[in-house]
C-alpha cells in the first residue's frame, strides 16, 4: 500500500513522465509558433524598412535632378539678363540709367558688363578646344616633309 500512496493518486512514474513530456512540447510548440509569429512580423518590419530606404533614395535624386534643372535654368534666365543689360551699355545708355530702367541692382550691372569680356574669352577658349578636338593629328607631311 504504502507504494501507491508515493505514486500520487494512482499514477505511475511513467504515466506521470509521459504526462510532463507532453505539457513540455505543448510549451515547446507555443513557444515555436510565438517565435515564427515574430520572426514573421520581422520579415514584414525589415521589407517596409527596405522600401522606406528606396523611397528616399529616389526621392533625394529627383530633388539633385530639379535642382540642377533649376540652376541651369536660372543660369540661363541670368545670361539673358546680362545680355539685355550689355546690349544697353552698347546701345550708349548710361549706367545710371541702366539701373533705372531695368531696377537692376548695381552688382548685377557690374556682373553683367564683366560678362562682355569674359564671356568673349570663354566663347573664343571654347571654339579653341571644339576645333582642337576636331582638328587632324598633325604629321610631317602635314608641315610639308616628306622623306
Amino acid at each position: 500500500m504504502r507504494r501507491k500512496e508515493h505514486t500520487m493518486a494512482g499514477k505511475t512514474a511513467a504515466s506521470r513522465q509521459v504526462s510532463a513530456r507532453e505539457r513540455a512540447r505543448a510549451k515547446a510548440a507555443e513557444y515555436r509558433d510565438r517565435e515564427n509569429r515574430l520572426e514573421a512580423l520581422a520579415v514584414e518590419y525589415f521589407t517596409a524598412a527596405d522600401q522606406v530606404e528606396k523611397v528616399y533614395a529616389l526621392r533625394d535624386r529627383e530633388v539633385e535632378a530639379a535642382e540642377a534643372k533649376a540652376e541651369r535654368a536660372a543660369a540661363e534666365a541670368v545670361a539673358a539678363e546680362d545680355a539685355v543689360v550689355r546690349q544697353m551699355l552698347d546701345a550708349g545708355v548710361p549706367r545710371p540709367e541702366v539701373i533705372d530702367r531695368l531696377g537692376c541692382s548695381s552688382a548685377d550691372l557690374r556682373r553683367a558688363a564683366a560678362t562682355t569680356t569674359a564671356g568673349a574669352v570663354e566663347e573664343s577658349a571654347d571654339h579653341a578646344e571644339e576645333t582642337a578636338e576636331h582638328a587632324e593629328p598633325a604629321t610631317e607631311e602635314s608641315f610639308g616633309y616628306t622623306p
